[in-house]
């Protein structure tokens, strides 16, 4: 793996007892409850194929697999089949395990808060707001200090060390953190520390109930007083003050600011209180603003993803127009979003044949488009290695099965057209949206045996069927996004409008256009809801009037 690629390591936080797990190669690693899962996670609501874990350009990124219950990051809820990075810190949710995710050399620690609620009186006591109103004079210098500090950090971190460098200096506290909670536990991550010479972050032990009482929102003390009263392992470190702040983010806590003195350490300042919770709103404004930023940054660089998507797909597909053997085509795409679930391709086979498909993925962005970008190669080696539409279906509806996540189908209508015989062996896949277009008469729907939707069942049969194609007559395959469009009144277009549509279309390149348009006038200003794609497709022999 090349040196720039750091190694990944989720921490199991929450959930039944799990090994960590340490990646360091960069391939694809799959997450789930199959036996041949590369990282098994055994529980009902773990799919069978959940998530898979790897290195995309330079990062470590993570799919949900279209699992049943979800894989989330942050607490947000993963679309299916679309990467998304993972940061340092981040807490990604696979069923009932909640992992933190470390990338690199570590930047905090995570250590469970120490439980002292075992004595007969707790000595945690919320700080009421009438010791927070007024500020000593003397700190307003060094509060002004801090607050250049907090608003220039670049990170969390940067923003902890700043904020706890502030607090020691202006409370008399001696060690301090600022620390984070963990969803669902009793531990919280240490994202900055400070203390003594010689201390680290993850010996810090931490009062649980003093984080228990910050978190319902307001600053908390604990006092010396009674030791009984403390857990032992209180008592044992000789605390004579703590005090934690919670640091508020749109309403909710999203950190604290932990500050404690021990034995003969120096008592705090009396203000300290005051201070203590004007830096920890300073804080919090601070870091709604470095999320802001970081959800900023992350959208600029998912918009250069989609463009690079977008780009790459348009070179999957073939000109617009074009003489492929003795076949004449016309098509047209249009995605419902920037990159399109829809599959075309017109192929030459060795035989002189010309194989032509045209399919679209269940779904929509940019997983149903890496899907198609799949199905597309894989169908253009089958149909060249086998030379029939029946075979190269059954190869890559297997193939489809074995390496897709559930719920991603795709239906598809391929055609082997021989110039020679004037005939055309086709396959429909669950497509079932072509007509074919006489040189005289109407346009009309033909019948067919058709099959499963490949990525269905790995079993599935497909059988092809044959037509001759009379002089003028050319097939015009489409995708749902045709039929299914809505207009204002809610009716779908359907295929009843697409046949009229097709009644005076002299050939190819107008059969698309013609159609093309008739769908967008009767859209009106109702948005396009999915991917259209039209094609058309003829003999050359049949002259250019009837081929436009």
């Amino acid at each position: 793996m090349p040196d720039e690629i750091p190694k990944l390591v989720l921490d199991p936080v929450t959930g039944p007892e799990f090994p960590r797990i340490e990646l360091i190669d960069g391939e694809r690693h799959v997450m789930g409850r199959s036996s041949d899962a590369d990282i098994r996670l055994v529980e009902d609501t773990v799919s069978r194929r959940h998530a898979a874990v790897e290195v995309a350009d330079g990062e470590w990124t993570v799919t949900d697999l279209g699992s049943r219950h979800g894989t989330f990051v942050n607490t947000a809820r993963l679309a299916s089949n679309v990467a998304r990075a993972l940061h340092d810190g981040d807490l990604m949710r696979i069923g009932p395990w909640t992992f933190r995710v470390r990338i690199g050399e570590r930047r905090y620690s995570t250590v469970r808060t120490t439980d002292d609620t075992g004595g007969p009186e707790s000595q945690v006591a919320l700080v009421p707001p009438s010791e927070l109103r007024s500020l000593a004079q003397h700190r307003l210098e060094l509060l002004i200090r801090c607050s250049a500090q907090i608003n220039a950090a670049e990170d969390e971190v940067q923003l902890g060390e700043s904020v706890l460098s502030a607090a020691l200096e202006g409370t008399g506290y001696a060690r301090g953190a600022f620390v984070r909670p963990e969803e669902g536990t009793a531990a919280v991550s240490i994202v900055a520390f400070q203390g003594p010479s010689g201390e680290r972050g993850e010996a810090l032990t931490i009062s649980r109930s003093l984080v228990a009482a910050a978190a319902t929102g307001e600053l908390a003390r604990l006092e010396g007083g009674t030791q009984s009263s403390y857990g032992q392992s209180i008592v044992s470190l000789d605390i004579h003050s703590a005090m934690c702040a919670p640091v508020r983010v749109d309403g909710s806590v999203s950190a604290f600011v932990y500050l404690d003195a021990r034995g003969t350490e120096a008592a705090v300042r009396s203000d300290a209180a005051e201070f203590c919770s004007a830096l920890a709103d300073m804080s919090g404004m601070a870091l709604a603003n470095l999320r802001t930023r970081e959800v900023r940054e992350r959208q600029v660089q998912l918009n250069r993803d989609l463009d690079a998507a977008h780009r790459a797909q348009k070179m999957l597909l073939p000109k617009p127009t074009g003489t492929v053997g003795g076949v004449c085509y016309a098509v047209r795409m249009e995605p419902g979003r920037r990159v399109a679930g829809d599959l075309f391709d017109v192929v030459e086979l060795p035989d002189g044949r010309v194989a032509v498909f045209l399919g679209d993925v269940t779904g929509k962005g940019v997983g149903a488009s890496l899907l198609m970008a799949t199905t597309q190669t894989r169908l253009n080696l089958a149909l060249t290695q086998f030379g029939d539409a029946a075979q190269a279906v059954r190869e890559v509806n297997r193939y489809l099965t074995a390496h897709t996540a559930e719920e991603l189908f795709v239906s598809l209508w391929v055609g082997l057209f021989d110039p020679r015989n004037r005939a055309v062996s086709f396959v429909d896949a669950g497509h079932g949206w072509w007509l074919l277009r006489p040189r005289e008469g109407s346009a009309v729907a033909p019948e067919s045996e058709g099959g499963l939707l490949l990525g269905v069942s790995a079993t599935a049969e497909y059988e092809a069927d044959t037509i001759t194609l009379e002089p003028g007559t050319r097939v015009v395959v489409f995708s749902d996004g045709v039929v299914e469009q809505p207009g204002p009144s809610g009716e779908q277009f359907g295929r009843g409008r697409a046949i009229a549509a097709l009644s005076d279309s002299p050939g190819t390149g107008e059969d698309v256009e013609t159609l093309f348009e008739a769908v967008r006038a009767y859209r009106g200003e109702t948005p396009q809801g999915d991917d259209v794609t039209i094609a058309s497709i003829g003999l050359c022999s049949d002259g250019d009037s009837a081929l436009g």
